[in-house]
């Protein structure tokens, strides 16, 4: 089967900026936040990484491939 050149599946994952990838783990204005995000600690729970700390390096991924 041949798929339309604009699938998601054709197209390279978006590059998030730090703010960006800071919502995704403690939830922004239109989501919730990420069941591994401890707004307590502001650490993942599944790395154990400081979240405001990782998201600004550009060479760290999130553990859940969220970015």
């Amino acid at each position: 089967m041949k798929m339309h050149p604009n699938h998601q599946q054709n197209r390279p994952k978006k590059e998030l900026s730090p703010r960006e990838r800071q919502e995704v783990c403690t939830g922004g204005m239109w989501q919730n936040r990420c069941p591994e995000y401890s707004p307590t600690t502001t650490q993942c729970r599944a790395c154990g990484c400081f979240v405001n700390a990782k998201v600004k390096l550009a060479t760290e991924k999130c553990p859940l491939g969220k970015w």
